[in-house]
């Protein structure tokens, strides 16, 4: 009787003593010494940032709230004339019921021309930011624009047969009203001028809130 060995032979292991391809690599990679991640790039300095912004951020700046000042009294303008016959209704009306109702419609067109004033001094905000990318040029075209816009309104109402400038034409008697009223007008030019450079900020932020020069840890010079 022959040994069960004998009739089924073990099969000798195939490859004794060499090592698969796939082995060595892994054996490589444990020999390899652990690579360090590539150190961050240091942020520049701001001063050094400052000098790759665009070119003439200023003009830019004055040259879009000169612009936006005139768009903004241009629409004003529109819808005035638009609405001069309210106006001249509100000037001959008579009973009270009629001239309340009148006066709200004029508040109404009021508040009309001052949102659509502040929606395009937003927009040129925004379009400074996009441009200069720094937001303080942005609030100086918003201011510019503002002032201008308070500036032209305030001359437009010397215009005869304009609508809504009844009696606004009379002349002032004395030295101290004129002051009041010059020191009123420049107190109100310069909040109008606030409110259009905070508005333009606000656009200014809009375009820049993700850019570089905000978003980056910059290092001390």
């Amino acid at each position: 009787m022959q040994d069960s060995e004998q009739e089924y032979p073990l099969r000798p292991p195939s490859d004794t003593g060499k090592q698969r391809p796939l082995d060595d690599e892994l054996l490589e990679e444990e020999r390899r010494p652990p690579t360090k991640p590539l150190p961050r790039p240091r942020p520049l300095p701001r001063a050094v940032q400052e000098t790759r912004l665009p070119h003439h951020r200023l003009r830019t700046a004055i040259l879009a709230g000169v612009i936006a000042g005139v768009l903004c009294i241009i629409q004003s303008i529109i819808i005035t004339f638009a609405n001069a016959s309210t106006y001249t209704a509100f000037e001959k009306a008579t009973q009270t019921t009629v001239k309340n109702a009148l006066a709200f419609t004029i508040f109404g067109i009021g508040l009309l021309t001052f949102f659509i004033s502040m929606l395009i001094i937003l927009i040129t905000g925004f379009i400074v930011g996009k441009t200069a990318v720094k937001r303080s040029y942005g609030f100086l075209a918003g201011f510019i624009a503002g002032i201008l816009d308070y500036a032209l309104s305030f001359l437009i109402q010397y215009i005869p047969n304009y609508p809504g400038t009844a009696g606004a034409n009379g002349s002032v008697g004395g030295f101290g009203p004129l002051v009041g009223g010059v020191f009123i007008t420049i107190v109100f030019l310069l909040i109008w001028g606030i409110v259009g450079g905070l508005v333009s900020l606000l656009g200014a932020w809009l375009a820049t809130r993700r850019h570089p020069y905000y978003t980056e840890n910059y290092a001390e010079e």
